[in-house]
């Protein structure tokens, strides 16, 4: 399981117990990494065993070749304008942007990446030196044929487990891959798309997300994400009045807009978009929510279906300030049962309003 991303300047590593870690700084604006000096860090990834993989941009002279995947070791593993192992009906075999990472212990990469600049979609998604998918080719083994356009989000798993939200066919869909251990796709499945229907629900998936932080995959091959579905009242034909978002779990709604929260007499009004997902890799989940009534407390974290904070608690560590937060602010829990979450609250020194729990 990969921790969520979370911005920076500086990459830190944390040795030791968590209750008397040491800090190192790894890398910092200024720094060389082979070809250039770092001037900022971008997508970045962390595996189970401390080994990370950080998106680089440097002071190189040629813009298009300037940035690059760092390792731990301070070597490169992929840098712009490198070959890709297919190419593109657009863009060639050149990488030119890369978008989500994920590592894990035994070294193995996916990223999704894009064979041209001017875009905020990848067109191709490879593990190592292998190609999943790419633009405007079929996906692998879907029959009747469907065709890859671009990619919003993807996940991986040490299992060689690969999820990933696309456009396809002109619909957003979300294809879960099963690789060998070259990166060969041997099975592939279609767990959700637009148009079609999640259990328990009448109407169509109408959106999928574009967000990092709400797409979840843990080491059982369990996944958790957001989706919009159609109206859920006839006379309903906005589909932002909090009644069409989803929180689902393993193709299960967890949560529904409308419907009741843990916190009484309060039903939850916006889950699509902004939610954020977490699963651990024992089965347990988060997730952010907005619910109804006062905007003073319209904040929620929910942990295993219960309530975890609220906006409007005071909690011992910061008070006598209340939580106010604002979603978006990714969430990850850890294998412990540990929830990690960014805090803030109604503190009126903006200095020291904020904290990372």
């Amino acid at each position: 399981m990969k921790a969520t991303r979370l911005p920076f300047v500086l990459f830190f590593s944390a040795l030791g117990a968590l209750s008397a870690q040491t800090v190192s700084i790894d890398i910092r604006d200024g720094d060389s990494v082979g070809f250039a000096a770092l001037t900022r860090m971008a997508e970045k990834t962390v595996a189970d065993n401390g080994s990370w993989i950080v998106e680089v941009h440097t002071d190189f002279a040629d813009p298009n070749s300037d940035a690059g995947l760092l390792r731990n070791d301070g070597t490169i593993r992929l840098r712009e304008g490198d070959p890709l192992p297919a190419a593109t009906l657009y863009g060639g075999n050149l990488a030119h942007r890369f978008f989500d990472l994920d590592l894990d212990s035994a070294g193995n990469l996916m990223a999704v990446v894009s064979t041209y600049t001017q875009t905020n979609r990848g067109d191709m998604l490879i593990w190592n030196d292998a190609a999943i998918v790419v633009g405007q080719l079929p996906v692998p083994l879907l029959t009747p044929e469907v065709r890859f356009s671009y990619a919003f989000r993807a996940r991986a798993n040490a299992q060689r487990r690969v999820l990933l939200i696309a456009q396809a066919d002109s619909l957003q869909q979300l294809f879960a891959f099963d690789l060998d251990p070259t990166g060969a796709v041997v099975a592939t499945q279609t767990l959700l798309r637009e148009g079609g229907f999640v259990t328990g629900n009448p109407f169509p998936v109408r959106a999928l997300t574009d967000s990092y932080n709400a797409l979840a995959l843990n080491e059982r091959n369990e996944w958790m994400t957001i989706a919009q579905t159609g109206p859920r009242l006839p006379t309903d034909n906005d589909w932002s009045t909090g009644k069409d978002g989803l929180v689902i779990l393993n193709g299960v709604i967890l949560a529904a807009e409308g419907n009741p929260s843990p916190v009484a007499g309060r039903n939850y009004a916006v889950l699509f978009p902004g939610s954020e997902t977490t699963l651990n890799d024992l089965g347990q989940h988060a997730f952010t929510a907005t619910l109804d009534g006062g905007q003073a407390t319209d904040f929620l974290l929910v942990k295993n279906g219960q309530k975890f904070v609220q906006d409007g608690d005071v909690l011992p560590a910061l008070a006598p300030h209340a939580l106010s937060i604002t979603a978006g602010a990714p969430v990850f829990l850890a294998n412990s049962g540990d929830l990690f979450w960014f805090a803030s609250t109604d503190a009126p020194d903006a200095s020291r309003d904020q904290a990372f729990m």
